[in-house]
């Protein structure tokens, strides 16, 4: 079929107008709900809403696991289902959703308007999200993404959202008044209510979103539909020039709405409904400011530009057929072992009613009142010479049923990844909180595809929010951030307080931080860190995955290192700093050397870069200050003696004695004394006249009893 609608006319499909437009968009809405038709998704739709809500495939009106029923031809079999499937499916919900998104708000720069606007927004944008979807939304999203395989949120602008806030508009006799600063007329305002606005959003399933199927995976959709059921009162009074015609219609047999889908409609029982389709188009050569069209049966209700640089749409979806739109639901393959585990619960339960209670057998001719028997009577008599009557015990169950029962649990945690501690029943191997801990984070790991789509979901929606905040918000809105000591109050924002906003990122949370007994796993590991830079490594490493900042500067050491050593060898001689380490410079440039020993021999430039590379990483280590050594974790250098850094390292760490060579003893005693008094520098008067050490007596005047030092 021709890419133009299917009617094999050059323009277009969706650059029609009215009546053509309406054709052309019905066919390709049939090839969508064919092709869901032909791979079985329809059936599989219906199959996933019965068993997650308990009802029967074939007869959705009968409650199946929420009561017992007699089934059969003769009523002979007793039907009793155990709905595991929901209690997978709720778990994971809740595992997945966690916490609140943390929102940040990412600037165009980073001028000091800009940074003070990120200040503030963080809180803006969540209280946008929740106050336009909410919790509410993102479990409903999520639950269709875990039941149907996929869920999404139609996001609009509502006009009539938001509070009452008081706007000045200009006069509307174009009255002047005079401005008393600098006398000159200027136009005057009235003060008015008006609504803000506030963007809004609504979840939506598969079977409601139609578009192109053959569209691989995430790529960009040339068109999307959306289709609901809304009153038709309520659109012809937004829409009065429609309104006979809005009347007139009735509600069309619709085989892909929710109703009729599931079996829910019977007869005409809302009549005030109708079925409207919201179809979008998105930007491209020939519209370049894209299309968004409201259709009810055959009739246009409004044909507009798109309300964002995009479609409206944001889906939430784990895994797709390849190759198509269609999504793939995991939970599905939980469906045979439901429909399995159904049947033996169903048989036990029937065998167990026929044959749990024991058959009485005597004799033929053995008078047995079966009354007083059911009424518990336990005196009998017989004939002489008569067998008493005995039970006969009938197993209702094979051998095996129990341990089969079990296989099929166990296939269901091993689907799901959902082990004995996240369903709260812990085996015996479990014997620590650190170990149910670990056990219940690989299970959430098991889950990270679901989480960063839930990610992806949450930043595309605030994004979204963001975008018609800034497009449609004619007046300041009124948001509710945190005050002083987290104190909440509200706070008047006008969209260009938010202009400096590129973007909405989010940020993630760890597995181990969703469960009371990880998070306590978290806080014992990090008391155990003295170094609190160490600690905040640790912690962004277990909260986002990115461990960084744990080797980090070890990391750019090597780097530069490497780099040094690459313009070393071309001959080109690098600055050494005071802050770098010659414990580690040193050996990674004599390891260099001597790997290109060859090269330094017939090439004595590169060799002279090398050992004045090597000497100046000597000099600036001899002249280190004492305190910037011990900020950079590195050991004191010993002291030179007349200059200032050594100085100030011999009044810090005292005398140091030569370092003794090989053949040598320890240094004398005198030696040392006279090391000290070289040394330690003489005090001086205000005029500059020396003044005597106290530490050491003027010359000719020793201490009694000692011996004269050399030096003196």
């Amino acid at each position: 079929m021709a890419a133009d609608g299917g009617d094999g006319s050059r323009d277009y499909w969706l650059t029609r107008t009215g009546g053509d437009f309406v054709t052309a968009y019905k066919k390709k809405r049939a090839l969508f709900y064919s092709a869901a038709e032909a791979r079985g998704l329809r059936r599989m739709w219906e199959i996933a809403y019965c068993q997650y809500y308990g009802l029967n495939p074939n007869a959705i009106g009968e409650m199946a696991t929420q009561t017992l029923a007699f089934v059969g031809d003769n009523n002979q079999f007793l039907r009793f289902r155990i709905n595991e499937f929901r209690s997978f499916i709720k778990q994971q919900i809740s595992m997945i959703l966690g916490e609140r998104a943390a929102f940040k708000a990412m600037g165009v720069n980073t001028d000091y308007s800009t940074l003070a606007q990120i200040q503030s927004s963080d809180q803006v944008i969540g209280y946008l999200y929740q106050t336009g979807s909410g919790d509410n939304l993102e479990r409903d999203v999520v639950e269709s993404n875990h039941v149907a395989g996929m869920g999404a949120a139609h996001v609009r602008w509502d006009w009539d959202g938001g509070d009452e806030v008081d706007v000045e508009l200009p006069h509307p006799d174009g009255a002047t008044v005079y401005d008393f600063k600098t006398g000159q007329p200027v136009l005057a305002t009235i003060t008015t209510q008006m609504r803000s606005g506030m963007p809004t959003a609504s979840c939506h399933y598969p079977w409601e979103l139609p578009c192109d199927p053959a569209v691989r995976g995430r790529k960009k959709h040339a068109w999307r539909g959306v289709r609901e059921r809304v009153c038709k009162y309520e659109l012809a009074a937004e829409y009065p020039e429609h309104a006979e015609a809005l009347y007139a219609m009735q509600f069309e047999h619709d085989e892909y709405s929710a109703h009729q889908l599931f079996g829910i409609e019977t007869g005409n029982s809302n009549e005030d409904d109708i079925m409207l389709d919201h179809v979008y188009v998105a930007p491209c050569k020939l519209l370049p400011r894209g299309r968004y069209l409201g259709i009810a049966q055959d009739l246009v209700l409004w044909d507009e530009e798109s309300p964002i640089d995009g479609i409206p749409i944001v889906d939430l979806c784990t895994a797709r057929y390849m190759g198509s739109q269609f999504a793939y639901c995991d939970n599905w393959d939980l469906i045979a072992i439901q429909e399995m585990r159904d049947q033996l619960c169903s048989d036990a339960a029937s065998n167990f009613t026929k044959f749990g209670r024991p058959m009485i057998v005597a004799d033929e001719g053995l008078q047995l009142d079966q009354r007083l028997l059911a009424r518990g009577h336990y005196i009998w008599t017989k004939p002489q010479n008569a067998d008493p009557p005995s039970a006969v015990e009938i197993k209702p169950m094979p051998p095996g049923f129990m341990d089969f029962l079990t296989y099929l649990h166990s296939r269901d945690e091993s689907i799901t990844q959902q082990n004995s501690v996240t369903r709260g029943n812990p085996d015996k191997n479990v014997t620590s909180g650190q170990m149910a801990a670990l056990f219940k984070s690989e299970s959430i790991e098991f889950r990270n595809v679901d989480q960063q789509e839930l990610y992806s979901f949450r930043k595309d929606l605030a994004n979204m929010y963001l975008e018609m905040v800034r497009r449609y918000a004619q007046a300041p809105f009124l948001a509710e951030v945190s005050g002083t000591s987290e104190r909440p109050y509200l706070k008047e924002i006008e969209k260009e307080s938010l202009s400096g906003i590129r973007r909405v990122v989010i940020e993630p949370v760890s597995s181990l931080s969703k469960s009371p007994a990880g998070r306590l796993t978290v806080a014992e590991i990090l008391m155990k860190i003295e170094d609190p830079r160490m600690r905040a490594a640790l912690l962004k490493g277990i909260e986002t995955g990115q461990w960084g900042d744990i080797t980090k500067k070890e990391r750019n050491s090597d780097l530069r290192i490497q780099w040094e050593n690459e313009q070393l060898a071309k001959g080109v001689s690098c600055r050494v700093l005071a802050t770098d380490n010659p414990f580690e410079h040193l050996p990674g440039h004599l390891a260099d050397i001597d790997a290109r020993s060859e090269q330094l021999n017939e090439n004595p430039e590169v060799a002279a870069a090398y050992l004045e590379h090597v000497w100046s990483h000597l000099q600036e280590y001899a002249l280190l200050d004492p305190n910037l050594a011990r900020t950079l974790n590195i050991p004191p250098p010993l002291p030179i003696q007349g200059t200032p850094a050594g100085n100030a390292n011999l009044m810090m760490t005292g005398p140091v004695a030569p370092v003794p060579q090989p053949g040598e003893g320890a240094p004398p005693s005198d030696t040392m004394q006279a090391a000290v008094k070289q040394s330690t520098p003489q005090a001086r008067d205000t005029s500059g006249v020396k003044l005597p050490n106290p530490s050491q007596p003027p010359n000719g005047s020793a201490a009694p009893g000692a011996t004269p030092s050399r030096a003196a």
